[in-house]
């Protein structure tokens, strides 16, 4: 089993990376603006480690921050390696809860299992990568933050597992200290700087696995007091980053007080949430299904879960292993606090597909539990329905890979929109809009990615914002001193600057007033009133990309006509020497 589960992932893999490439994510966007606005201050001086720690939002932590400024060291900041290497996150969590599977059901299951749930079991093996790596959690495939997410979750199921053996050791009484060290190390350094806003959730999972080793309090109190060691330190850890982020300026999904929801209204978003792990709003609109069907889906695998557990307390149960328990309670609480903090925003702001990866474990943790609970008594009706239950499962994950893999040329578009608004210097909100950023946010971090040649910007060379990379098309005449005249149309052919280009705008005493427009692409850019006399500026921002800008005039004289010499050029306006200016980072903290 554990050769199919390594050939499964290593084919999904392969699939991801073809997905990234028809995608093409390669653009930041998000929340990663604001970090890297703020690492770039926090460089100056300007922002402190407490302040970066905190990012003024739900998500308090170094691990974004830390990724985010690797990123920015190594590869000049390339979302598409951070969104590549998301890949070997995602197998890995794979590999970890996998792995662990092929172990319970060796211990669980045994040489002499029926044929049936032999092969449920097979089916929820291939299943557990199908749905890591399953397109309703696309947002966090296109996103660079993925990458951080997913490795925060590997990081938590792996404290699960080794959390698991801990208390299967010390249950049994054969020790198990060093393991109980270790996490005792590990625990606080997840909860403060790993597991950010979801730090509730994974220890009240660490906790309920302790309740079912223990046989929920069945055993010896000094067994129960040894397994309890390193959860007491998760507790202190967890009660000190609240205290943290209450003193901040930023509050975790579990702390904050909510939208004043009502616990008549949590149930059913509580529902939507979890169904949405197994039928995504996505299908479920391709298919023309109500939200109705996904909070039944989801309600039905939460009665079904607390039916277990309740079970299992009431009779005592201990587990040999422990994970699908902390899968369960880590997935669920984090419904409950997306509920609870989301509820201002309705069914979609819990059924997002960047909370795929949380809720996705509440399904996986549930099959596993079923399988060992039911497995070694249950007849051939039960496997029947627990086999159904995952080719299903299996069925609608086929249908959202077929989805996303055609959706994946229009993000594309998108992506491709994202960067143009990046390179445009986001020139408006719509821009920031399309960022899914606040509009001072990703200005501030399009500067810094400017000035750092990070991102879009890297390779586009300081060389193509020089003056002398200008080249003067038809309308212009002869160099002077002062700068150049245009007449009543002029071309001007623009490098690949991402900078604005600048230059002053002069019609002398006598000329009459004009309106001078500049014009790009079809749009007009720029419009200038030219008063005779006063000196005028052009500043146009550039889109990063190579241009031809035309300057129109309304008027043209000839300052012979005029009496105003003897030159018989019909003037448009005095172009001054043209330069480009790149704005200096001006980051808030």
């Amino acid at each position: 089993m554990a050769i199919l589960l390594a050939i499964c992932v290593a084919a999904f893999c392969c699939l991801h990376v073809l997905y990234l490439q028809r995608a093409m994510p390669d653009v930041p966007y998000m929340d990663t603006l604001r970090v890297l606005a703020l690492l770039a201050g926090w460089e100056q001086g300007r922002v402190s480690l407490p302040e970066l720690w905190g990012l003024g939002s739900a998500h308090q932590g170094l691990i974004n921050q830390f990724l985010i400024y690797a990123n920015v060291e190594l590869l000049h900041y390339n979302a598409l390696w951070a969104n590549r290497l998301t890949t070997l996150a995602i197998a890995l969590v794979a590999l970890l809860i996998g792995l662990d599977v092929v172990a319970d059901y060796r211990k669980t299951a045994g040489p002499t299992i029926r044929a049936g749930w032999r092969f449920a079991w097979v089916i929820f093996l291939v299943l557990i990568p199908v749905q890591l790596f399953s397109g309703a959690g696309y947002e966090l495939f296109t996103l660079d933050l993925g990458l951080s997410l997913w490795i925060k979750n590997g990081l938590i199921v792996l404290y699960y597992v080794l959390h698991s053996r801990y208390v299967g050791l010390v249950g049994a009484g054969r020790g198990g200290s060093w393991l109980g060290l270790a996490l005792s190390l590990m625990g606080p350094i997840l909860v403060l700087m790993v597991t950010m806003g979801w730090g509730g959730a994974f220890v009240l999972g660490a906790t309920l696995q302790v309740l079912a080793g223990a046989g929920f309090w069945r055993r010896r109190a000094d067994d129960g007091r040894g397994m309890v060691r390193p959860v007491l330190l998760l507790w202190l850890s967890l009660a000190v980053y609240v205290a943290v982020s209450l003193l901040g300026r930023g509050r975790g999904e579990l702390v904050k007080a909510g939208s004043g929801v009502s616990p008549g209204e949590l149930l059913p978003l509580v529902a939507a949430s979890l169904g949405s792990s197994v039928l995504p709003p996505g299908l479920a609109g391709a298919w023309n299904l109500s939200p109705g069907w996904i909070q039944a889906t989801g309600l039905a695998m939460l009665v079904v879960a607390l039916c277990s557990v309740a079970v299992m307390a009431w009779k005592h149960v201990c587990l040999s292993d422990t994970v699908p328990l902390a899968l369960l309670a880590y997935a669920g609480v984090t419904s409950l606090s997306l509920a609870i903090g989301r509820a201002g925003d309705g069914l979609d702001g819990v059924m997002a597909s960047r909370y795929y990866l949380d809720l996705v474990l509440f399904p996986i943790g549930l099959a596993w539990l079923l399988l060992v609970l039911v497995g070694p008594r249950g007849g051939r009706a039960a496997a029947m329905a627990i086999t159904t239950g995952l080719v299903l499962t299996l069925g609608l994950q086929a249908q959202i890979h077929r989805n996303e893999w055609r959706t994946a040329p229009y993000r594309a578009d998108v992506f491709r929109g994202m960067k143009q608004a990046l390179l445009a210097g986001v020139p408006d909100p719509e821009a920031a809009s399309l960022l899914q950023a606040p509009l001072q946010d990703a200005r501030a971090a399009g500067m810094v990615m400017q000035e750092e040649h990070l991102g879009p910007f890297h390779g586009l060379g300081q060389r193509r914002c020089e003056p002398a990379a200008l080249r003067f098309a038809q309308g212009w005449f002869a160099e002077e001193p002062q700068g150049r005249w245009i007449g009543l149309e002029a071309q001007l052919l623009v490098p690949a600057c991402p900078c604005n280009l600048r230059a002053d705008l002069y019609i002398p005493p006598g000329f009459p007033e004009r309106q001078l427009v500049a014009r790009s692409e079809g749009r007009d850019v720029q419009s200038v009133r030219l008063a005779p006399g006063e000196r005028a500026t052009l500043d146009v921002a550039l889109s990063g990309r190579p241009l031809q800008l035309t300057l129109v005039t309304d008027k043209a004289t000839q300052p012979s006509a005029l009496g105003l010499g003897a030159d018989q050029r019909r003037l448009g306006a005095l172009v001054g020497p043209l330069s480009f200016a790149c704005p200096a980072i001006q980051v808030q903290p």
